[in-house]
């Protein structure tokens, strides 16, 4: 942002600065960011040098150049709803380096990819990567959609969001914390990979589709109540497969956790599973009160509730 010190300027001459200092537009409208603009300017009229670049109005922004941050920083800070940032191929990218399968990274700090003030809602995230970051990937409001995107290496989490949002067709691999936490949301066509804290954690969710393999923290999915779990390939957790409380566990394949393929509690149900290999080939299902309601393949269990 600029402003013009002299009266005296030709109308001409004027109208040229004015447009120069308007904030970065592409053809269609759309706010463009990089990493000159957010360190030297400010990328639109409401966004100060420096990072975070920070959103305040509705609208469609999208990356023309990776964002490069040192420790401590915030790529994206959004307080307005109806959002949409596109990666549009590049990435915002902290210093942080992970390591192993399940990832032990640096102890959690300030510095999120995209974060948000208060909880907006509407906040669209695609197109790119997020990773290094000291704190979480992306922190969300309610109603977000996330949405072919890598989230990889992070301190915190990989994705958090309130209800209502969508995190589908992306990779959360090798962050801290948990791969992605969400309630009253769909989770789906993902692939959730050596997070550090657990893969998915779920409240009055659908969590469908997915790949969650070799996260630590004790299990793959954490149904925590009134999730409908379903279509997932659930394998080589340090832990239990899927942890269930009052929900719906069906048509999973899950084999080769440390522990039990399901661990259900307070009337959760499953059926149709295939469960193998899970537990060194010990019992493959455990917990109390859950329902079986038929049609569960146990590999290697002579006992298959």
């Amino acid at each position: 942002m600029c402003t013009i010190a002299s009266r005296a300027v030709s109308g001409i001459l004027s109208a040229t600065l004015l447009l120069m200092c308007s904030p970065a537009l592409a053809v269609d409208g759309v706010v463009e960011i990089n990493q000159t603009c957010a360190e030297d300017t400010g990328c639109f009229a409401s966004d100060g040098p420096g990072f975070p670049v920070t959103i305040t109005s509705p609208g469609s922004y999208r990356l023309t150049g990776s964002l490069a941050l040192a420790a401590g920083l915030t790529g994206i800070m959004v307080s307005a709803d109806f959002v949409t940032i596109d990666l549009n191929g590049f990435e915002i990218a902290g210093p942080i380096v992970c390591s192993g399968t399940p990832a032990t990274c640096p102890a959690i700090a300030q510095g999120d990819g995209i974060t948000r003030t208060g909880v907006p809602t509407g906040t669209t995230v695609t197109g790119g990567t997020v990773r290094g970051m000291p704190g979480q990937g992306l922190l969300l409001g309610f109603g977000a959609l996330v949405e072919n995107m890598a989230i990889v290496g992070n301190s915190g989490s990989g994705v958090s969001a309130s209800g209502s949002s969508i995190i589908r067709n992306s990779r959360i691999v090798g962050n801290g914390d948990i791969g992605v936490s969400a309630s009253g949301s769909v989770i789906t066509r993902s692939v959730v990979h050596g997070n550090g804290n657990g893969g998915i954690f779920c409240q009055r969710s659908v969590v469908s589709g997915n790949a969650v393999t070799s996260n630590g923290g004790g299990q793959g999915i954490n149904s925590n109540i009134g999730c409908t779990v379903t279509g997932n390939t659930v394998a080589q957790n340090a832990g239990v497969g899927i942890f269930s409380t009052r929900s719906l566990i069906t048509s999973n394949t899950i084999y080769d956790n440390i522990n039990e393929g399901i661990v259900g509690f307070s009337g959760s149900g499953y059926g149709s599973n295939v469960l193998g290999e899970n537990n060194s080939g010990g019992s493959q299902v455990g917990g109390t009160n859950a329902v079986e309601i038929g049609g569960n393949v146990c590999t290697d269990d002579v006992i298959c509730p």
